[in-house]
């Protein structure tokens, strides 16, 4: 075995230059490489497009109304509240930690802690509870 790296291989390694070492390993990609890329990048686009619409999907599931906003509307719209009396309430809400937001409508303590420095809420509190 060494006789024949000594005989054949070395002396034409010694023949080529480092140049054209470098050119004969050197990677040319084939048409068909260029194709691959594309349908590689191609997939890539529609796997972010696809997710970037599952998550557009679960966010507006999470953002829809519930059926305690439902009622929570009916309410405001049969005691004829304005958008005013309706932020001041779900505030109300979150503040007392309501889990259904419509137990403000029957809950008057929540409301009345808010009356002393608010005239909305002191508005509300006559209006709701008389």
């Amino acid at each position: 075995m060494s006789n024949f790296l000594t005989q054949y291989v070395l002396p034409m390694a010694q023949r080529v230059s480092r140049r054209e070492m470098a050119k004969r390993l050197e990677l040319k990609p084939s048409n068909s490489t260029y194709g691959m890329m594309v349908v590689l990048l191609l997939v890539i686009v529609v796997l972010v497009v696809i997710a970037v619409h599952i998550a557009k999907k679960f966010i507006d599931m999470l953002r829809a109304p519930g059926p305690s906003e439902e009622v929570f509307d009916e309410l405001a719209r049969a005691h004829r509240l304005n958008d005013a009396e309706r932020k001041t309430l779900k505030r109300v809400a979150r503040r007392g930690k309501l889990t259904p937001s419509a137990r403000v409508f029957v809950e008057p303590r929540h409301l009345k802690a808010c009356t002393g420095s608010n005239a909305t809420c002191r508005s509300l509190f006559a209006k709701l509870f008389g």
